[in-house]
């Protein structure tokens, strides 16, 4: 396959892994000239898909590549900082790459990362002096509810950092100021996740986002964590500081959600 056609191949993959989730609809092009960006992923509340009913759409960019490795469950790419800057620009992007096996093109694997603007600018603000950066991606979760709070929590954590820089970002050393009241963490809406799903598979193999609140109860950015990550440094060192999901103590959303499972 050539270039053009294994661009073809990646951009037709990502369509077709979110067929079986009812409130994404992409709108990507095949062959497009746009700079940095593919197109986009829109969202909607329900699976009527009307357009009075549409949350919001996420930029995307979808490479391929010809590689017959498909065990890998990580990979990485490279990719222009010219375009990351311009993701950071725009709330952001979700960055596909395809594996298309040469001797067999039907043969394919989708990894992604949410490029979200707390991501894109603490990598660049480490890479200032680069043309290129080495990103990683993972295996495309193929769970139609995955895929749902994977989009719903990519718009949600996109509208709140975009206003922030790197440098409003708070870092873990900064985290028992005295103005720090708490975190949250901002789910779209952890209820959308069925009964084989539990909130805690969600928190372990999805990146999170926690945000501090101030006096004024602004919410501000601070690192990203992996939950392990969060218990070990938030939960663990900053124990004075609550944790909440959309409000609520997470305690009280596990039991909720635990009641929910019965």
């Amino acid at each position: 396959m050539d270039k053009k056609n294994i661009e073809s191949a990646a951009i037709s993959e990502v369509k077709d892994s979110i067929l079986g989730c009812d409130i994404l609809s992409p709108y990507i092009s095949e062959n497009d000239k746009e700079p940095s960006w593919d197109g986009f992923i829109y969202i909607y509340k329900d699976k009527g898909r009307k357009k009075e009913n549409i949350q919001g759409r996420v930029a995307v960019q979808v490479k391929g590549e010809s590689n017959s490795d498909f065990t890998q469950s990580e990979i990485s790419h490279p990719a222009d900082i010219a375009d990351l800057k311009n993701y950071l620009k725009d709330n952001g992007v979700i960055y596909f790459v395809v594996y298309i096996n040469k001797q067999n093109p039907r043969q394919r694997k989708v990894y992604y990362n949410t490029l979200t603007p707390v991501k894109l600018g603490l990598n660049l603000k480490s890479n200032e002096n680069t043309t290129s950066l080495n990103i990683k991606l993972r295996e495309f979760p193929k769970q139609p509810e995955i895929q749902k709070v994977l989009f719903l929590n990519f718009l949600k954590d996109s509208r709140q950092q975009v206003s922030y820089t790197p440098h409003n970002i708070i870092s873990i050393d900064e985290v028992k100021q005295s103005n720090i009241k708490g975190f949250t963490y901002l789910p779209e809406n952890y209820k959308v996740l069925n009964t084989t799903q539990s909130l805690f598979n969600v928190l372990n193999s999805n990146e999170i986002y926690f945000y501090a609140s101030d006096n004024n109860k602004n919410l501000i950015p601070t690192d990203l964590f992996t939950s392990s990550e969060l218990r070990l440094n938030v939960i663990d060192t900053v124990d004075n500081c609550p944790i909440s999901i959309n409000g609520k103590n997470i305690i009280m959303v596990l039991r909720e959600f635990s009641r929910k499972m019965v």
